[in-house]
This record gives structure tokens, C-alpha cells and sequence, in this order.
């Protein structure tokens, strides 16, 4: 009889594409991509692992090793309260809602907060200051040192329960698409950029707009836009229509948007300058591509210290882009960088911080050595 180490619970209220089958097939989000594969990682190295979904209303299954439950189902009530008593709760990137505050009464287990979002103050001052979790996940830390600053005012108790740890990339997908990357003339009578992301004002997505409308005033070639992500589009959020210049791919699954990416000189990413850790710049420079971004937000931390992002707002015409493609990204710096990514972002890795930190063996997991980067992504420095 295999022996289960503990029971561990994933909590999250994210109710689109939230199991792997839907990963694969048409994409997630960050957040429910991050979770899906620690959960997997967590259930491979002998730990019971269910995901609560607090939309669903599916019947309980199983896929990957990993049990499924909605919040409506009796299955649910007996997992989350002592009848069966799980050893920890991870409430993933929710908001403080009534049954949120419900769950922290029921459980008797250890609950820890996994936070994914951009800040918003009262929700998370409120989650912040909720005595009853016991430690505070951030994707980065960026992320951590802005909610240090909102909470100024107990930063003593609170400094004890953060705990830093990076999502999680599929690097073996990534990896097989790295020997197909397109290589583009050095006279090109086209430059190709593309907006991955959710097509909302938090994510910048007006940024993407402005970015386009700058360079399609100020153009001596060709350029070609598309947007992968789900979202709003543009139309009435934006007070703007349905742009015409521009190619829409919507939400696609994770290996097929690996292999169009291959096809891009630019990746328009994390733009909102609140961006927490920005999944799509860490596999956009992966596979070697050139990066227009924020100089703010959690993306920076990483990016800082080789040579592939751009400040989007720099740019300002065809020209610029033109000569910005043929800069070449040096074999050593990807090489590099890979290195860095394997090291702090594979599943490998990942999956260890947080099987150390369950097991009591690792106190506390941060990352003060990219303190420079982290400081140079809350925009203080260029």
C-alpha cells in the first residue's frame, strides 16, 4: 500500500480551464497553470492533492493523480473540515470572500495564501492581516516587497510568514520548440510583434494599442500585429472598435502557442507595470525572442540581467523596431539564461521549494539574491 505523505488541498475560485485537459487543449491562465502543475509535482512525490474549485459545480474526478471538487459537493464540505482533516489549505490567488471567511472557520489544517494578483488594497490588506494564515506565497519579489509596503504597519509580524517561490514553466515543451526558431533576414520586409496576455487595462493592454498606433503613424515597412489571450478586445473597455490591422488568436493551448511564438520578432508582455511574475516574458526570452515590456513589474526581476527586453513605451516608430531586430542576442546569454531558468523555474525545481516548505525542512524559501533586479523592477532605477 503506497503511503501518502499529507493531504494537501489547492483552493482557488478560478473557474475557466482549471484542470489539464483544458490546459492543454486551450490555455489557462498564469495562475491555474502554475497550480495545475505544482499539484501534479506535489501528487508524484506521495502526497494526496485535491483541487476545490470554489465555481465548479463538476462531480468529483480524477486526472493526473490529482482529485477535482467542486465547492457545492458533499465530498468538498468533508475534505476542507475535520472529518478528514488535511494537513494544509492553499488558497490560490482568491479574494476575501464570504466563503473564503467560511472556509478559515471550518478547517482545522494549516492554511497558506498563494498570491498571483496585481494589488488591491482593501481585499489584500484584509487577507494580509487575517491572523489565521500561516505563511504568504509570492511569485516573485517584487511582489512581496509591494505588499510589504502596503502593510507597512505590521511589518514585523508579517516579514515572518512571506515566502518567495516562482511559478512554474513546462520547460520540455518550450525546449522542443528551440531548434525551429524562425531566423528572420537582416534586411526584413516585415517585423512581426505579438501581445500575449489577457486583453485587459490591468494587463496593459492599451499599452499594446498605443504601441501600434505609434508605429503604424511613424512606418517605412511593413508591421504585423497579432494578440494571443483572452479578454476584452479592444471594443467598448477601450472605447475603440474592433481593430482591422489586427490578427486575434484568442486563447490557444500552451504547446501551440509555443510554436507561434517561433514566428515573431517581438513579444509584447507584462505592460501594466503591476505585473506580479509574467509567465509569458520568462518563455517568450526562452526561446530567444526579443521582449517589449514595462521597466516596472515583476518580469523585470529576471529579465534585468540579460539583454532581451525593451521599455515599450522607447518605442516609437518601424525604424526602431527594424533596428532592434537585428540586434543579435548573444548564444552565450541565451545559454545563460536558460541555466537561470532550469535552476529557479523548471517544474523540477519548483516542485522541490514547495515539498521542502510542506515537509518543515526548508524554513523559509526567498530569493534576497536578485534583490538588485527586484529593485530595478519596481522602476526606482532604469
Amino acid at each position: 500500500m503506497d503511503h501518502k505523505k499529507n493531504h494537501i488541498i489547492f483552493y482557488c475560485s478560478d473557474i475557466r480551464n482549471s484542470n489539464f485537459s483544458k490546459l492543454e487543449s486551450e490555455g489557462a491562465s498564469g495562475t491555474i497553470s502554475s497550480m495545475l502543475w505544482v499539484a501534479e509535482g506535489l501528487a508524484k512525490t506521495r502526497n494526496d492533492v485535491t483541487i476545490i474549485n470554489e465555481k465548479s459545480k463538476d462531480e468529483p474526478y480524477l486526472e493526473r493523480g490529482v482529485h477535482f471538487l467542486g465547492l457545492e459537493s458533499q465530498k468538498t464540505e468533508d475534505a476542507i473540515t475535520k472529518n478528514q482533516a488535511p494537513k494544509l489549505i492553499i488558497c490560490v490567488g482568491i479574494e476575501y470572500s464570504d466563503s473564503f471567511r467560511k472556509l478559515l472557520e471550518r478547517t482545522t489544517a494549516r492554511v497558506w495564501f498563494w498570491h498571483h494578483n496585481p494589488i488591491k488594497t482593501i481585499d489584500h490588506l484584509k487577507i494580509l492581516k487575517e491572523k489565521s494564515i500561516e505563511k504568504h506565497i509570492f511569485v516573485s519579489l517584487n511582489h512581496a516587497l509591494r505588499h510589504i509596503k502596503i502593510n507597512a504597519t505590521a511589518i514585523t509580524s508579517f516579514y515572518k510568514k512571506i515566502n518567495i517561490i516562482y511559478n512554474p514553466i513546462d520547460f520540455n515543451l518550450l525546449a522542443a520548440q528551440l531548434s525551429k526558431c524562425t531566423s528572420h533576414p537582416l534586411q526584413p520586409k516585415v517585423v512581426k510583434c505579438a501581445y500575449v496576455g489577457n486583453t485587459s487595462l490591468e494587463k496593459g493592454y492599451l499599452k499594446f494599442i498605443e504601441l501600434k498606433n505609434r508605429v503604424n503613424a511613424n512606418r517605412s515597412l511593413n508591421v504585423e500585429w497579432h494578440v494571443f489571450g483572452g479578454g476584452l478586445y479592444n471594443i467598448k473597455d477601450f472605447n475603440m472598435s474592433q481593430p482591422t490591422d489586427t490578427i486575434i488568436h484568442g486563447t490557444i493551448g500552451r504547446t501551440d502557442l509555443y510554436k507561434k511564438l517561433n514566428e515573431f520578432d517581438f513579444i509584447a508582455c507584462g505592460l501594466g507595470g503591476n505585473e506580479t511574475y509574467c509567465v509569458s516574458a520568462i518563455e517568450a526570452a526562452y526561446l530567444g525572442k526579443k521582449i517589449l515590456t514595462n521597466r516596472k513589474g515583476g518580469q523585470i526581476e529576471t529579465l534585468s540581467r540579460f539583454n532581451f527586453k525593451y521599455d515599450i513605451d522607447s518605442v516609437t516608430s518601424s525604424d526602431y523596431l527594424t533596428t532592434l531586430q537585428q540586434i543579435r542576442i548573444p548564444k552565450k546569454h541565451l545559454e545563460q539564461f536558460h541555466n537561470v531558468c532550469y535552476r529557479n523555474y523548471s517544474l523540477v525545481s519548483v516542485v522541490r521549494y514547495w515539498d521542502s516548505l510542506i515537509e518543515d525542512k526548508r524554513k523559509r524559501s526567498c530569493f534576497l539574491g536578485n534583490l538588485p533586479g527586484a529593485i530595478r523592477s519596481m522602476g526606482i532605477f532604469k
